[in-house]
């Protein structure tokens, strides 16, 4: 498919018809339309209806129009980088981070290496299993995962390093406004919660350090799950169930009044923020960004 083709097809959403389309676009409307039923012959769909007068996007066009749009503009985008990486041969990193941590930390994080000559940052999320596998495919550069305090060193430490970015605690939250209501409930023997499928990390260290302490405590009952804890924070503040999320990811909602720390009446988990590479890395100015983050933490 063209470059200009995904343009023309905006161009039309946001006109309405061809004549005003091709207009827009500063080609003349049979060229225009030469280029739409190419683009209809390779696709083998129709994009225009033409038994409409004036002509007007198909419905398959107007259902996909959001789609369309972001493809647009990351092919916009994409076209617009890699002219300026050309031309002034600026450096890229792949950093895979696990979901809170690019949430939470990905903002500073951006900074700090963005300013250094000229790189540009990548950032990929995902769970910690998907992180580790982007790195050891060669896929991300370096990886932001976090680290329990009970957990032994990891896997391939002959094929990595690591350093510690910061620490961080794992932490129950719930609506504030709610609170009174979650604990009333809690001292009469049932606590409801939000929690992670059993086999991610935070799912992991929740079911080992926080669990059997809670159903020593009151019956537990999972309201729902879900591995991205940027939406574990949401449910929680939407007072859907108390939840254990990094601080980092909540401490904005803490201090904002939105959402009521609980570690004084659940138990808390301390965790290390871990950045790790493959040993023996070279080029790039991997050894420079290596050192910035030490401190994006700080």
């Amino acid at each position: 498919m063209k470059f200009d083709w995904l343009e023309d097809l905006i161009a039309i959403l946001d006109t309405g018809s061809i004549v005003e389309a091709a207009h827009s676009r500063n080609i003349s409307q049979s060229a225009f339309s030469r280029r739409i039923q190419a683009a209809e012959n390779i696709l083998g769909i129709e994009l225009i209806n033409r038994k409409a007068k004036p002509n007007k996007p198909s419905d398959v066009v107007q259902n996909y129009s959001n789609e369309l749009r972001q493809l647009a503009y990351m092919q916009t985008h994409i076209i617009k980088q890699l002219k300026v990486e050309g031309r002034e041969g600026a450096k890229h990193i792949v950093i895979a981070a696990q979901h809170a941590i690019t949430t939470s930390l990905g903002s500073s994080l951006v900074k700090r290496i963005a300013n250094i000559d000229k790189t540009h940052v990548r950032l990929r999320s995902g769970n910690r299993d998907e992180c580790e596998a982007l790195l050891l495919t060669a896929q991300a550069s370096i990886t932001l995962t976090y680290r329990a305090h009970l957990e032994t060193g990891r896997q391939n430490n002959m094929l990595t390093e690591e350093i510690v970015v910061a620490d961080d605690t794992f932490i129950p939250v719930f609506d504030r406004s709610k609170v009174d209501d979650l604990l009333w409930r809690f001292h009469n023997g049932r606590l409801d919660i939000v929690a992670y499928p059993a086999d991610v990390f935070l799912g992991i260290e929740f079911n080992r350090q926080v669990l059997p302490t809670l159903e020593n405590m009151c019956r537990v009952n999972t309201v729902a799950e879900t591995a991205l804890s940027p939406a574990v924070l949401q449910l929680a503040s939407a007072g859907i169930g108390a939840a254990w999320v990094p601080r980092a990811l909540a401490q904005n909602e803490i201090e904002n009044g939105n959402l009521a720390d609980l570690s004084q009446y659940f138990e808390t988990v301390n965790l290390k923020i871990i950045a790790t590479r493959l040993r023996d890395r070279s080029g790039l100015n991997e050894d420079e960004i290596w050192r910035a983050l030490t401190l994006i933490g700080n």
